[in-house]
This record gives C-alpha cells, sequence and structure tokens, in this order.
C-alpha cells in the first residue's frame, strides 16, 4: 500500500479507505494472479457518472451565455477518451495499475482505454472516500482553466468521438457511405449515411466527403449517446 502514497500525494488527498483506491488501479486480469481481488469495473461505472456530472456543473457556471449544444458539444469533448487518457497519463497511473501477465507495460502504456478506464474508477474511489467537494476541487484543478477558456469556435471531431462512444460500449468501427448528393446547393453536395452492421446509425451533408462524413457522425451520436 506505501506504493500508492506518492500518487496520494499527486491527488492532495490522506485516504480513509486505501483499499478503495487499490481496487481503483486493479484490472480483470489480475485476478489471475489473487482471485480474491476487486476489480476497477464498478468503481469505473461510478467515476464515469461523477465525472460527468461534475464537468457538466463546471461548464454550465463557467458558461451562461452558451445554449445547450453548444454546452453538450464541450461535455463530450472534455469526456472523451483522449482527454481522461491524458490525465491519466498525467498521474503516471502506470506505475500503480495492477495487471496480469496477459498485459505487458506496453500493452498497458500504449491503450489509452486503459487510462480512461483507470482514471475513471479512481474519480469513483475518491468519491467515495472523500466526498463530493473533495473530488470536484480535484476535477477543477485539471480542468478548471481548460473550461473556462474553452474555444467554442474550434471544430468539434464527431468521427472520432462516435468512434469511441462504438468501442467503449463493446461494439466495432462505424462505416460511412459518402457520395455525391445530386443537390444544387454547395453546402449539400454530398451525403454520407453512417452505418454499423447494417443498421444506419445516421446522415450527414457537406460540401465535401469529409464535412459530410462529420455531420453524419454528428447525427448519429444525437442518437445513440442519449
Amino acid at each position: 500500500m506505501s506504493k500508492l502514497n506518492s500518487l496520494f500525494r499527486k491527488l492532495g488527498i490522506t485516504p480513509q479507505n486505501a483499499a478503495l483506491f487499490e481496487e481503483a488501479l486493479t484490472h480483470s486480469s489480475y485476478k489471475t494472479k489473487d482471485k480474491a481481488a476487486h476489480d476497477y469495473e464498478r468503481l469505473e461505472f461510478l467515476g464515469d457518472a461523477v465525472l460527468n456530472m461534475l464537468i457538466a456543473s463546471a461548464i454550465y457556471k463557467s458558461h451562461p451565455d452558451k445554449k445547450q449544444g453548444e454546452l453538450t458539444n464541450m461535455r463530450k469533448n472534455f469526456v472523451r477518451t483522449q482527454t481522461l487518457a491524458s490525465l491519466g497519463r498525467k498521474l503516471e497511473l502506470e506505475r500503480y495499475i495492477r495487471t496480469g501477465k496477459s498485459i505487458t507495460a506496453q500493452d498497458l502504456y500504449s491503450n489509452d482505454k486503459y487510462f480512461e478506464d483507470v482514471f475513471e474508477a479512481l474519480i469513483g474511489a475518491m468519491y467515495l472516500d472523500q466526498g463530493l467537494k473533495v473530488t470536484e476541487d480535484f476535477i477543477l484543478r485539471l480542468l478548471g482553466t481548460a473550461i473556462e477558456k474553452y474555444d467554442f469556435n474550434q471544430i468539434f471531431d464527431y468521427i472520432s468521438t462516435l468512434q469511441e462512444f462504438m468501442q467503449a460500449d463493446k461494439r466495432g468501427l462505424p462505416q460511412y457511405i459518402t457520395e455525391p448528393s445530386g443537390y444544387d446547393n454547395k453546402e449539400e453536395a454530398f451525403i454520407s449515411t453512417v452505418t454499423y452492421d447494417g443498421i444506419i446509425l445516421g446522415y450527414g451533408y457537406g460540401a465535401n466527403s469529409k464535412e459530410a462524413e462529420q455531420n453524419a457522425a454528428k447525427n448519429a451520436l444525437e442518437k445513440v449517446a442519449r
């Protein structure tokens, strides 16, 4: 447990129940070494909900002039896999994660999903151990400035976000069928249909194929990510 002391210093906490954090850092593969070990999946579930709520609250308070759609897109940007994985790497979570022999150090470090999952589990553990206020302060310490200075004019990558959503939901990659629309309107020169397993997820038009695919992914996200 002493190994976690450096992590607790980074988190700025004195834990009441250090075993919670040990659980948050335990991958299911570790059970091959210790069958009695609890993995991080339940804490990941809780942490995901806490993280979404705290980030949504910070966004709502920081940008009182923005509409729901703008706030939603901003929140998606802050809870996406790459963002959370980068926070996990910033905390050097790879030093603390317990895995079985089936997962190498290289497997761990090169996979954003591991870092995202463990970071969410860590938030779940912090919420249970330290309460909402301490957890909120920690999130704001990491993301508060970025939330306040967020550029709403930046182009949001809906394609990557949809891909991350599908993979997080244990599904494969969506497919895009993009072709000229036949319309005279230059802004709708192309139409893209995004599908998964033969099911249409969304449509989108655009002045070029890339724009049409982004709009199709956006349309799909509005449906599947509700």
